[in-house]
């Protein structure tokens, strides 16, 4: 499959649109991605649930350039929503700002290196990490609101996709019709840079892999909630994710037909300057609630003893952490 460096313009329906060059991003970057190594039969799993940071001041080269401090992927209602954070303030690529950014953001949705084209982040970032993208988002052609959606297989726009800009971040929002992908499995990672050079790729290792278990991601993927349980008979485990927005989410013990607790976080700040963690559980297992504020890297517990029936949580000063 031809690199795509020669793409000056994407056909988005019938919508034309006036693009940034692909090839302004990685300069002096030509061939062919498909030829760049041979692809695994089976990248690593991940669910979109998944988050990662990344080190400060490991960019690539000499030029001042955008620094990625961590990049999440969470499911919120139909949407998969991608998040990268800087560690300077950043601004879209058709700002044309001293802090603009360009770059790409993977998408291999089957979870299979050996479909769809080598990753950018491998092609442009020198990483190994065995994605086979079917679909990538272009930060070349964002605009303060949108980004474009790019089919990898046939090289053409799918469709312009909203993006929400931060002083210090960037979240695309993906919709999972766009991908055919309902179930939200991704993996992913990024490439990102000014307009003119690459300067980071995340995450270092190549693919956001999850480490957070059955645990759900709240707020993009700022907040990771975790339970442990014991029952009457001494057995234990962790509370499995059923389903989940952007700051709710249904987990269960023992079954998915036994819904055990409803968890919320939420963004209290503009009220009074912290996050605010609600939760409600119909048990009376021993169970521990434990949020972690993963930006920060603070954790609070909530625990219930076994036998007794579980008080509902309203806790408005859960975390002080606001911007």
């Amino acid at each position: 499959m031809t690199f795509r460096h020669s793409l000056r313009a994407l056909a988005i329906g019938s919508l034309a649109m006036a693009l940034v060059p692909v090839a302004s991003f990685a300069t002096g970057w030509t061939g062919d991605r498909s030829a760049v190594r041979p692809k695994a039969n089976d990248g690593p799993k991940i669910v979109t649930r998944a988050s990662t940071t990344d080190p400060s001041g490991d960019t690539i080269g000499t030029e001042t350039a955008p620094d990625v401090t961590s990049y999440d992927a969470s499911v919120s209602g139909s949407n998969l929503v991608l998040s990268l954070e800087f560690a300077g303030p950043v601004s879209p690529a058709s700002s044309a700002a001293p802090n603009s950014i360009g770059g790409f953001l993977d998408l291999d949705i089957d979870q299979n290196g050996a479909t769809g084209d080598v990753s950018w982040s491998e092609f442009l970032g020198g990483v190994v990490n065995g994605l086979g993208n079917e679909f990538y988002v272009d930060l070349n052609n964002a605009d303060a609101d949108s980004a474009v959606l790019v089919d990898d297989n046939d090289d053409v726009a799918v469709a312009e996709v909203n993006a929400a800009w931060s002083a210090t971040g960037v979240r695309i929002f993906v919709p999972l019709n766009l991908l055919d992908n309902d179930d939200g499995l991704v993996d992913t990672g990024a490439v990102v840079g000014t307009l003119n050079v690459v300067t980071d790729v995340v995450p270092n290792d190549g693919v956001l892999s999850s480490t957070q278990g059955d645990g759900a991601l709240l707020q993009n993927g700022r907040f990771q909630v975790d339970v442990t349980w014991r029952d009457f008979d001494g057995n234990t485990g962790t509370g499995t994710t059923f389903v989940q927005s952007i700051d709710s989410a249904v987990i269960y013990f023992f079954g998915p037909n036994n819904w055990e607790f409803l968890v919320k976080v939420l963004d209290g700040c503009g009220a009074n300057n912290h996050w605010w963690v609600f939760a409600a559980a119909t048990t009376n297992v021993e169970y521990t609630l434990t949020v972690t504020d993963l930006q920060a890297d603070v954790s609070k517990s909530w625990p219930n003893p076994l036998g007794v029936a579980a008080p509902a949580i309203t806790d408005t000063q859960a975390f002080a952490t606001c911007p």
